[in-house]
């Protein structure tokens, strides 16, 4: 909240301005005027925000780069002009932006990093991607997406311990969000995040953890495969299944098995891998995939 009668004078007191506008979009108190300088340099980003929403990221770009011109350390018009080069496709260029904040303005904005963990991931660089997720999550350890989307790059580098961990925070924040009545969106938050938590816990062969998750998937999902299983629209469920059959299939529980996957049979009949799976639950055997096989192209 700003004092009454305060004024907004440089260019950091106006980078914080906008962040506390942007996460304060409601909040009462008193916005600060602008000096003459700051009002130019504001109406500058904001034409180039209103461009931006309409999808005109070329002429945005150029208002950015007139801000710029006047203050080179205008955090907010570098990140929307990095934002505006993403998503013409321009990655790099997008990256040297956001780099020059993070070297010549540091600041404790935690989505200049996540921006850049995106751009890595556009690139399908995971190790970049992990190294911007820690770097926001110094910032802001609370935050459960960054979690979540750091266990993700770490799956992809193979390196399950890490994204254990990682999903675990996730799991850890998730559970604080529903303790404490904060509002969310439970069912994308919390099937997705249990699931892929749990499916990690799997290939790295811990069972039992990877069985709680998956139960808890199913909690929050229930069980209609028609409303929530489609394999090829919404596969939460349906892969959810599979999982807790291949579970019982390695401890040797092949009644649990057959009651998991009859339902995905007669959803999917034509499904190899649940026809696979099948066989093996009625003939007694053991699961006939790696541990490793988690359907991560999903």
């Amino acid at each position: 909240m700003y004092p009454s009668g305060s004024t907004v004078t440089t260019i950091a007191q106006l980078d914080a301005l906008i962040d506390w506008l942007y996460h304060n979009p409601e909040a009462p108190g008193n916005i600060p005027a602008l000096s003459s300088e700051m009002k130019q340099l504001y109406a500058l980003w904001a034409q180039g925000q209103s461009l931006e929403s309409q999808g005109n990221f070329r002429s945005a770009i150029e208002l950015y780069k007139r801000a710029l011109q006047y203050a080179p350390g205008f955090v907010n018009a570098r990140f929307s002009w990095a934002r505006s080069l993403q998503a013409l496709g321009q990655f790099s260029q997008a990256l040297s932006q956001l780099k020059v904040i993070t070297t010549f303005y540091p600041s404790q904005d935690s989505d200049i990093y996540i921006q850049m963990a995106l751009i890595y991931r556009e690139l399908s660089d995971w190790r970049g991607e992990i190294l911007a997720y820690r770097s926001a999550l110094e910032i802001d350890p609370h935050n459960l997406y960054s979690w979540l989307n750091l266990g993700l790059a770490y799956r992809q580098t193979g390196e399950l311990e890490a994204a254990g961990e990682a999903f675990s925070q996730a799991v850890a924040r998730l559970d604080v969000m529903i303790s404490i009545g904060h509002p969310h969106q439970y069912d994308p938050e919390e099937d997705k995040i249990c699931f892929e938590a749990g499916r990690t816990e799997f290939a790295r062969g811990a069972l039992d953890r990877s069985e709680l998750l998956f139960r808890r998937v199913l909690t929050v999902r229930g069980r209609n495969l028609e409303l929530w299983g489609d394999p090829q629209h919404n596969p939460t469920v349906f892969y959810t299944m599979l999982f807790l059959a291949r579970i019982n299939l390695r401890r040797g529980q092949w009644d649990e098995a057959l009651a998991q996957l009859e339902p995905c049979l007669t959803f999917a009949s034509q499904d190899p891998t649940v026809n696979l799976l099948m066989g093996n639950a009625r003939a007694q055997g053991t699961d006939p995939l790696p541990l490793g096989w988690i359907w991560d192209e999903m």
